[in-house]
């Protein structure tokens, strides 16, 4: 695993507008995380259970919508560690899956410093981020995730 970027002030990430600054190692989404996240949040759809009628309509059980986001922290910090700054992951805003994730895949996040908003002596960083396929030419999900920072 490549060593992590230490950030130690907010002064970074205004640097860094418009600029991709990660790509995360590639991250398994198997069948036992996508059924441990549903039946975390209760969900109880088929296509993220019933294995049999997956596998001849997707190729397997397919991960739902909010388990990518959901592991996006995991995937930032696998790049990142904060030194001398706070931070509060704030929400996401226009998050799409564009195509089904079947179990098995690996699945990789690339981050890019999309906007740096200042206010009140912190900032909002708007991070746009595609969830990728290694080897495929288009994401399988993308969407902008907001940091703050002081």
């Amino acid at each position: 695993m490549p060593e992590k970027t230490i950030i130690n002030d907010i002064q970074w990430f205004m640097e860094r507008e418009g600029e991709i600054i990660a790509t995360s190692e590639p991250f398994e989404i198997d069948t036992e995380r996508i059924q441990a996240f549903c039946t975390a949040i209760d969900n109880r759809e088929w296509v993220h259970w019933d294995e049999e009628r997956c596998k001849e309509q997707f190729g397997g059980v397919i991960a739902p919508l909010f388990l990518l986001p959901a592991l996006y922290p995991t995937l930032f910090f696998q790049s990142f560690e904060y030194g001398n700054i706070n931070a509060l992951f704030y929400g996401t805003d226009k998050f799409r899956l564009l195509a089904p994730v079947v179990a098995g895949t690996r699945i990789s996040a690339t981050t890019r410093i999309a906007r740096v908003a200042e206010k009140d002596k912190a900032i909002t960083v708007y991070y746009d981020v595609t969830f990728n396929i290694p080897g495929k030419d288009e994401p399988v999900a993308a969407g902008t995730f907001l940091l703050r920072y002081w």
